[in-house]
């Protein structure tokens, strides 16, 4: 089994699975690199960790660190003021970061497939999963979060969202709101 954690943060719900099923392998794909190099050193050895951003282009791109780590993006913070929770949010610093498009990895990576997509990168996602090109036919699952307020500049409606990967055969199984309702997660599997 193979699987892709793209914004992995601190791993969770990728990195205990990896140390219960030695079989499985998980690609976890964090830019922030003291996150990034914390959750190496946690790691089993079927966990690997990679401190670069997944999104629709190979290049260098600005990724916005937020006081709150788990709210970091390649996408600058719009207005936070609507947003429960939004006086917590407050970009700290912006860094250089290496980008990779998914079929990309997935060619240099040598990966056929793709088990289990997890997608959290704050208002990207979308753009994370197009950027699996012709390999998305090869993707069996896909968990993404979807922001329902606007918070990011440029983040992907829902609708876009939906429309995107059900038209690439895809269907919807779970939709699971978090952060007060303003975001959700979505579950796709491949029909």
């Amino acid at each position: 089994m193979i699987w892709f954690d793209v914004g992995a943060h601190k791993g969770q719900g990728t990195l205990w699975p990896a140390r219960l099923k030695p079989f499985l392998r998980v690609y976890a794909f964090e830019p922030n690199t003291k996150l990034a190099e914390a959750l190496a050193r946690k790691a089993p050895r079927n966990y690997e960790v990679y401190a670069i951003a997944v999104s629709d282009v190979n290049d260098i791109s600005n990724f916005y660190i937020n006081r709150e780590d788990g709210c970091s993006s390649l996408l600058e913070l719009g207005k936070t003021l609507d947003w429960q929770g939004g006086e917590n949010l407050r970009t700290i610093s912006v860094v250089k970061v290496r980008t990779s498009r998914l079929d990309t990895l997935m060619d240099s990576l040598q990966v056929g497939h793709i088990d289990w997509l997890k997608v959290d990168t704050q208002g990207n996602d979308l753009k994370v999963v197009m950027s699996a090109g012709n390999y998305l036919r090869y993707i069996r699952k896909i968990t993404l979060e979807t922001i329902l307020k606007p918070l990011y500049l440029g983040q992907a409606s829902k609708t876009e969202t939906l429309d995107y990967v059900l038209s690439n055969g895809f269907k919807l199984v779970r939709t699971k709101p978090i952060s007060f309702s303003q975001a959700e997660n979505l579950e796709f599997i491949r029909k």
